[in-house]
């Protein structure tokens, strides 16, 4: 899934302890990380941008994506 998706669980300590136990610090929900996929839906790899607001970076590498000929899965 795209990050911006999981903004909503920044803003729940709950959510944000619980990942960080499970996962070892190993999850940061922020935006701008993408899962790519072909053109056949199969998934390729992930990309993602940082540096600008979640959305703005969200904006950018989608469109990166898009313009390297692959597609997210959202």
């Amino acid at each position: 899934r795209s990050t911006i998706n999981l903004a909503a669980f920044r803003d729940s300590a709950v959510v944000n302890a619980t990942l960080a136990g499970v996962l070892s610090g190993r999850f940061m929900p922020m935006g701008g990380g993408v899962a790519i996929v072909d053109g056949h839906g199969e998934l390729v790899g992930g990309a993602a941008f940082s540096g600008a607001a979640a959305e703005i970076d969200h904006e950018i590498i989608v469109e990166a994506v898009q313009v390297a000929g692959l597609a997210i899965l959202d």
